[in-house]
């Protein structure tokens, strides 16, 4: 996307694509970071080191 070479005439339509691509990237963020928590309450992750501020599943809620 950046690679090429950038126009005044092509701007609009460069930065319709960046826009695109950040809302893709933030909405597939959330759904890993939702579904790694829920995963860690149903025991489908574990964390394979000890993990500061994160309780074992039994003793965790899911906020939400």
């Amino acid at each position: 996307m950046l690679e090429e070479q950038i126009e005044s005439e092509s701007i609009r339509g460069l930065r319709q694509k960046v826009t695109d691509k950040t809302v893709y990237v933030q909405k597939r963020n959330d759904i890993v970071l939702d579904d790694t928590a829920t995963g860690f309450l149903e025991s489908r992750w574990t964390w394979n080191v000890p993990v500061d501020g994160f309780d074992a599943p039994e003793n965790a809620e899911l906020d939400g």
